[in-house]
């Protein structure tokens, strides 16, 4: 006699000694997938993926992540690899991310250089904001900032280089000195304008707007003094000779 009476009964019994086999299976594989992880390679760090830059600067950013090859992945800080990475004057839009199992990912881009200034007897790059981001061989064609002592110097300036481009064509700058009273500017003419320590690009609109009507009179000026706070609707102009 049969020990199934039915075909239903059978199949039944052959359904349960399928999931008891699929759950050893599964058991199985979590028990090895520990064993790896634990002792193995699995889940430690095997590469540091930089994008955004150059090779040459891609390798010193994975200096600057101080992240070991074979360390776990899931004890990698990303914050701290970021402040660390942030520590490059020129990185900007830093983003660390896990790439499971075995990579971290870094995504940044170099900021670019704005100006050059002439800072402790080195020329440097400096970037938008005010930033020292690379050290120079030679002069580039960027404006030179001269007079910037300290970082404030230099965020200063690098105000006015941004107020400049937002009334003339940025190429038309050609160097700015930082002194007591506050940011002279030198258009590629030879033109000095003092715009103080402030309001720089209304000052430098007034100023423009003087320029044009000299330049339709044929009038030539080699300096403009706008920097007058008691009388802040006058500019002072002095003749070329």
């Amino acid at each position: 006699m049969s020990r199934h009476p039915t075909l239903l009964a059978r199949a039944v019994e052959d359904r349960r000694w399928t999931t008891v086999f699929l759950a050893m299976l599964c058991i199985g594989l979590l028990a090895w997938t520990f064993r790896d992880a634990v002792g193995g390679e699995l889940f430690r760090l095997h590469e540091i993926e930089v994008v955004g830059v150059s090779d040459d600067l891609a390798d010193l950013v994975r200096t600057y992540a101080a992240e070991p090859r074979g360390r776990y992945l899931w004890a990698i800080d990303e914050r701290r690899v970021a402040r660390r990475v942030a520590l490059l004057p020129w990185a900007r839009e830093l983003r660390v991310t896990k790439r499971w199992p075995d990579s971290l990912r870094i995504s940044l881009r170099k900021d670019k250089s704005a100006a050059q200034a002439i800072v402790d007897g080195h020329l440097v790059d400096i970037s938008a904001r005010g930033r020292m981001i690379a050290t120079r061989s030679s002069a580039s064609a960027e404006p030179l900032v001269q007079g910037a002592n300290n970082p404030a110097d230099l965020k200063m300036a690098m105000a006015a280089r941004r107020s400049f481009n937002r009334v003339r064509p940025a190429d038309e700058l050609s160097e700015l000195r930082v002194h007591a009273l506050g940011v002279s500017m030198y258009d590629r003419q030879g033109v000095e304008y003092r715009i103080g320590r402030e309001r720089f690009e209304a000052r430098l609109r007034k100023a423009e707007r003087v320029r044009k009507d000299l330049k339709r009179r044929r009038m030539r000026v080699n300096r403009m003094i706008l920097d007058d706070d008691m009388h802040p609707n006058r500019v002072v102009v002095r003749r070329a000779l």
